[in-house]
């Protein structure tokens, strides 16, 4: 083989990779619905923890000095989820 015909070929193949991880990277948010979680969640679950941890005891969100927080028991309890800070 011509060593254009080896480039194109290696080119396509790349492309047909890119194309596959993409699409293979989409598909969690489009079949597993705790695929999205935002950083509001994450906050939420790191002061959930360390509530459950006795490290501290926020009385305001991480981050912010105007809103009091109210964490749940349920989420305090065991190891937060995505459902659970939902």
């Amino acid at each position: 083989m011509p060593a254009s015909d080896t480039r194109s070929r290696e080119r396509w193949i790349v492309a047909a990779l890119v194309v596959g991880l993409v699409l293979w990277r989409s598909a969690v948010f489009v079949f597993w619905p705790d695929g999205y979680f935002d950083s509001d969640q994450a906050v939420t679950g790191l002061m959930a923890k360390h509530l459950s941890h006795f490290r501290a005891f926020p009385v305001f969100w991480y981050g912010q000095s105007y809103r009091a927080c109210r964490l749940r028991r349920s989420s305090s309890r065991c190891s937060p989820s995505t459902s659970r800070l939902r």
